[in-house]
């Protein structure tokens, strides 16, 4: 009798670890499918949370300068960052694209040059300076500054304009200027 009892604990005994091992098992796949459904959601939140930088161009003028083939271009843009993380523009450029010839072309990339505004004397205030934080659901706005001078190519004609904007995480955002007004005088007439 005393082995039948053995027998039936034993058994018994074995019963429950094998409904225990069952349920640790069916616990642990139900985990790992929660984990992953959680992993999947945080990305897709993630992915919310960095929307591109949208731009708007409210004015652009360029400005020959006397005596010279230099120019400087002036565009006065606003960035937003429309998602829920603050956001770093660490480069702008303007990129020109000249053409040669009929079938050559130049591609400058201008660096933004926020002190320009002062070395040849025009009175601009707001420039944006970069790098430039915009905080989370924000705005800037601000003048760009582009200076242009390539004496050794004489006269080229300008086909394209394109700001483009780059933040910490290497994005860019471009602009496309449609008109560029030249500026003839600074200074408002006196009445």
């Amino acid at each position: 009798m005393c082995t039948e009892e053995n027998n039936f604990i034993s058994l018994l005994v074995s019963i429950v670890a094998v409904t225990v091992a069952m349920g640790s098992a069916f616990f642990a796949h139900r985990g790992n499918r929660i984990a992953k459904e959680a992993l999947l959601i945080s990305k897709r939140q993630e992915n919310d949370r960095i929307l591109p930088l949208t731009s708007y161009l409210m004015e652009s003028r360029l400005k020959v300068l006397p005596g010279s083939r230099a120019r400087i271009y002036f565009f006065l843009a606003s960035l937003t960052n429309p998602s829920d993380s603050g956001r770093a523009i660490t480069s702008v450029e303007l990129k020109l694209t000249c053409n040669i010839d009929e079938d050559k072309k130049i591609i400058f990339r201008l660096a933004h040059n926020p002190d320009l505004c002062t070395q040849v004397g025009i009175n601009i205030s707001n420039v944006i300076h970069v790098p430039r934080k915009i905080d989370n659901n924000d705005a800037i706005l601000g003048w760009l500054l582009f200076f242009f001078d390539a004496p050794e190519l004489g006269y080229v004609e300008i086909s394209t304009y394109e700001i483009i904007f780059c933040d910490a995480r290497n994005n860019e955002v471009v602009l496309t200027p449609v008109i560029i007004r030249e500026v003839v005088r600074e200074e408002p007439s006196e009445k």
